[in-house]
């Protein structure tokens, strides 16, 4: 029996991982290959550094290479990365009589990531409209990478259930154990401007108020002004064996936030203000929520002071994560489809 081929379509290259895309996209080739399917890679990296779907526009050059990558390895699926990458080259990627499955893989649908964008004054010179989105995904074979509030939306939306197909968020599950850290708080984020928004509100509204408090900031370019007790580096999951905890106020943003999960696949308990009920989360055993910013203050001096909720959070998250986040579990119902 012949294997199977399947090609992959991206917004950004595989690596290095600096952002919640790259990191679904990474550990899905990674699945693949270790499920016996050749596995082809294109990125069609948008210049835009606001949002990698920001003013991203039909260009016959990659076009052609995916024309060329179709004729030349005859996949028997396509993962596309985003509904709009999908939209732009739908002539080619849609066709009623196509050969292969097309399966969108969705990290933030855009009707979601629009509506931060208003809120942060962003313009997107090439809007993808509401029904468009959803003519795209109806055409598409299935639709994995999607927050369960994005699958909400299109059951709403009449998209066949059967073309939902709800995957875990792949992070790499790694315990780090002791607690006598250099930081208090770690806080993930890419350069993308809704990370670079959401970390000045909590600096304005949380950290400057806890100058006793050692923050460090991953994977996003050094901020200038900030004050001493908060320490800037590139994406490194070493990093994380030096913090006590995690930080996940998200102001802006939409999606899956790959960032708490990847915290809490590291054993580090994480405050946030993002509910994760729905993926069997419960609020002060895998985690730690904060209804806003003033609640947020409150909850950090609760487990600071509290060694045994911080050692069961800590232990919860972990023992989750491993059930759920790794790459084979996460990923467990593409076996249903590919």
């Amino acid at each position: 029996m012949s294997r199977k081929v399947a090609l992959i379509l991206s917004l950004m290259p595989m690596s290095p991982v600096k952002s919640g895309m790259q990191n679904t996209i990474f550990f899905l080739h990674k699945y693949l290959r270790e499920n016996k399917v050749i596995c082809k890679f294109s990125s069609f990296e948008n210049s835009n550094r606001i949002d990698p779907v920001i003013n991203l526009k039909f260009n016959k050059k990659d076009y052609k290479i995916i024309e060329k990558a179709i004729s030349l390895n005859k996949p028997d699926y396509i993962f596309v990365n985003t509904s709009k990458l999908l939209y732009l080259y739908k002539d080619l990627l849609l066709k009623i009589n196509r050969k292969f499955k097309i399966i969108l893989v969705g990290h933030d649908l855009y009707f979601f990531r629009k509506r931060y964008f208003k809120k942060i004054n962003i313009i997107d010179k090439t809007p993808l409209i509401n029904k468009e989105e959803i003519k795209v995904i109806k055409d598409s074979d299935f639709i994995i990478d999607i927050s369960h509030e994005e699958k909400k939306y299109l059951l709403s939306k009449k998209i066949d259930s059967k073309k939902i197909v709800f995957t875990n968020t792949p992070v790499r599950v790694k315990k780090i154990s002791k607690f006598n850290k250099k930081f208090d708080f770690v806080y993930l984020g890419s350069s993308w401007r809704q990370n670079i928004l959401s970390l000045n509100y909590l600096y304005k509204n949380l950290i400057l108020k806890l100058p006793h408090l050692k923050f460090l900031v991953l994977g996003m370019k050094k901020i200038e002004g900030y004050a001493d007790n908060v320490f800037f580096k590139p994406f490194k999951r070493n990093y994380l064996i030096n913090c006590s905890y995690g930080l996940a106020f998200i102001k802006f943003g939409s999606g899956r936030n790959v960032k708490i999960f990847d915290m809490m696949s590291s054993g580090i308990p994480v405050i946030t203000n993002k509910r994760l009920d729905a993926y069997g989360l419960r609020k002060n055993s895998h985690y730690v929520f904060a209804k806003n910013i003033s609640d947020c203050l409150i909850k950090i001096s609760k487990i600071s002071n509290n060694k045994n909720l911080r050692k069961k959070i800590s232990k919860n998250c972990f023992l989750w994560s491993l059930q759920n986040s790794n790459y084979l579990r996460a990923f467990e119902k593409l076996k249903n489809i590919v």
